[in-house]
Order: C-alpha cells, then structure tokens, then sequence
C-alpha cells in the first residue's frame, strides 16, 4: 500500500470515527479532500462492477425522435410509407394504361396461332340449327318470350401444317355479346358440334371450319339490335371483334 493510499483510509477512518461521535467532519485541504473524492469514487466504481450494475448518465435531456428519425424507422414497424408502397399504389393506374395501349389479337389471346379468327356476322333466330337445315346432333331452342343470337366465327389454318385448335381447355377465357356498343350478354354453353367456346379438334392446312357462339336476348331486346359484337376476355387482356 502506497503513502497516498495510506493517507486516504487514515482521513476515511477519521471521519467515520468523527461522524459516528455526533462530531461536525474536521477541515481538509483541497489536496485531501480530492484523495477523498477520488478513493469514493473508485471504490463505488468497482463494487457497481461487481454487482453487474450500470451507470445512466441522466445529467442530459432525453432527446424526442425527429421526422427524420421516424422515417428511418418507419419501415421496420411497417407504419410508415416507403417507395415500394408508393410504387404499389400506382401499379393499378399504370397496369390499365398498358391494358389500353396494348395491342393483342384474338389467336394471341386464346394461344391457337397460326390460326386466324374472322367474326362474319349474326343472325336472330328461335332455334339454332333449323330444322331440316343441318344434320346435327343437338339443337338450342329459345324460352318463352326470348330470341337466339348466332354469332358466326370462322376459324382457318393458313399454315402447311395440321393446327390444333383448343378452347374447351382454357378456363380463363369468357365470352361477351355486346349490343349496340354497350350492353353485354353472356354467351350459351352448349352441346353444338361447331360452338367456338368449346372446341378441340386439329384443322388441315388452308381449311376453314365454321364455328357459332349463341347468346339469348329478350324479344324486345332483340328488335332494338343496331349492332353485335364479339368480346373475348381473358384474365389480363380483352379482345372486341366487329362483324
């Protein structure tokens, strides 16, 4: 033990002895009285360090987060609004322009190229074929009170191949009559040889096979037909063909 420390647990001792009589502590010089403070301040040092415990420096004012801080933080709780979100938002706006702008005909849509799709024109009718028009197996009849619509679809195969064509396989494609530019009518599923929405049969190259997709309208409906047109969709694209 060094003279300094020596000095130091004597004038400890002294003021212990002193404060324990009731007795007023003795005056020190500032020499002693910075060993003092010194030793104290080693001394609480080193029995905090042993009980684990830490020191919170409280002398400075808790700071409040900032804008700054929050959008930095943000993203973590998921509470704040990030260029991905911002992105996302403007994703629907932007996916309906490319859906406007974009051009896609109907074999691109349906995936039956090479083949090629001519919508030539309807007719309105009770019962689709008529009878005695065609040897067919099955034929439609409209209800009480409604009109068919025959949309006529012809479907050729350019090509110097045999192409498959297939719609009875694609799910996600529907079909729409759409009268005079607006009103829609969902297209009959039937049990027709040549219906367009369900057909998958391979064509010869150069042939052209002839295929209907009927809808049934109202008969007042029907005698207000100005226009017909053939609206094929799918889940990301929409194609409108004209007669």
């Amino acid at each position: 033990m060094n003279k300094k420390n020596k000095i130091v647990i004597c004038l400890l001792t002294s003021v212990i002895c002193m404060t324990a009589c009731g007795n007023s502590i003795p005056d020190m010089t500032r020499e002693q009285e910075d060993l003092v403070t010194q030793y104290a301040a080693g001394a609480l040092l080193e029995r905090l360090n042993d009980s684990g415990t830490r020191l919170v420096d409280t002398s400075k004012p808790k700071e409040e987060p900032t804008l700054a801080d929050a959008a930095t933080v943000a993203p973590e709780g998921k509470s704040g609004v990030s260029e991905n979100d911002i992105a996302t938002d403007e994703a629907p706006e932007q996916a309906m322009e490319n859906k406007e702008t974009a051009q896609i005909s109907a074999t691109q849509l349906l995936q039956i190229e090479p083949l090629t799709i001519t919508y030539t024109g309807y007719e309105i009718c009770d019962s689709y074929p008529e009878q005695g028009k065609e040897d067919l197996y099955f034929s439609v009849e409209a209800g009480t009170g409604k009109k068919l619509l025959v949309l006529q679809v012809a479907v050729t195969n350019p090509g110097q191949e045999q192409v498959e064509f297939d719609t009875l396989h694609k799910q996600n494609i529907k079909y729409r009559v759409m009268l005079n530019g607006a009103d829609r009518h969902q297209v009959m599923l039937t049990m027709l040889d040549n219906d367009f929405s369900a057909m998958d049969i391979m064509i010869n190259p150069g042939e052209t096979m002839q295929t209907v997709l009927l809808a049934e309208v109202s008969e007042e409906t029907a005698g207000q037909i100005t226009s017909v047109d053939l609206v094929i969709r799918s889940d990301s694209d929409e194609v409108t063909l004209t007669p």
